[in-house]
């Protein structure tokens, strides 16, 4: 068996942020088609009124919104992108 040598992940981007409701946040530029978000939330209430989600809006833009009726929460979030 031959191992490569080279990775297939292409860049990661990570970052952190405190979120009530919506935030955009400007990464450089990734192919959304080969690029996908993990997010890590603490502070927040477990309920199913409460949930993080991000999103790719453009090749540049990272969307995290925060649905939740009472608490903030500190979301961790990294953009890895595949070549």
């Amino acid at each position: 068996m031959k191992l490569l040598n080279t990775s297939p992940v292409k860049s990661i981007q990570r970052g952190t942020a405190s979120l009530s409701s919506a935030l955009d946040i400007t990464i450089a530029k990734v192919n959304r088609e080969k690029a996908f978000i993990n997010l890590m939330s603490s502070g927040w209430s477990q309920s199913a009124n409460s949930l993080s989600r991000g999103e790719l809006t453009t090749d540049t833009n990272l969307r995290l919104r925060h649905d939740a009726t009472t608490r903030t929460a500190n979301v961790s979030w990294e953009v890895i992108e595949y070549v």
